[in-house]
């Protein structure tokens, strides 16, 4: 699990980010990345958005969290491969809606499957730090190996680069 403190994020932002997944077990449930109010575990008792990969299919879920309640209604969606390098743009539109696409390439204009679009029934905010990796409820058994870098997100008038390279499991 990795997680980084990005600061107070407003209630719209889009972020972009690389993502590569290198090598994972069957079958568990993991977070590809996630937006919570505080450092715990996403999925949890926290506000959240977060997206998770079926890892026995490879398919992708956009979920989110009120701190009571979580939300699983969705359109569109994407599935990816292991070893491929992925370009991932996540757009936060209100404290009730969200949406993300993924990409085969840099310049974003070879999209995988279609953009999933989200919303819950509650009010998410107060959204800060960046996390992958486990979830509650989710992971077990050996761990997922991936690569995320190049985090950057904007809220419109102020783009946060930040540095989140490496590998992680």
């Amino acid at each position: 699990r990795a997680i980084k403190d990005v600061g107070a994020l407003s209630d719209t932002f889009v972020a972009h980010f690389d993502f590569k997944a290198v090598s994972s077990p069957g079958g568990p449930y993991w977070t590809m990345f996630a937006f919570t109010d505080d450092a715990t575990v996403p999925r949890g008792s926290n506000d959240g958005v977060y997206a998770l990969i079926d890892m026995g299919s490879w398919n992708i879920y956009l979920r989110s969290s009120d701190g009571n309640s979580n939300y699983s209604t969705q359109s569109g969606s994407i599935s990816l491969s292991a070893g491929n390098q992925y370009y991932v743009t996540y757009t936060r539109d209100s404290t009730t809606s969200h949406s993300m696409a993924v990409y085969n390439d840099e310049a974003r204009t070879s999209q995988v499957g279609s953009t999933i679009t989200a919303t819950n029934g509650g009010t998410i905010d107060g959204l800060q730090y960046f996390q992958t990796g486990r979830m509650d409820g989710g992971n077990s058994g050996s761990p997922v190996q991936y690569e995320i870098d190049n985090l950057s997100i904007s809220d419109g008038t102020t783009t946060h680069t930040l540095e989140y390279a490496g590998t992680s499991t």
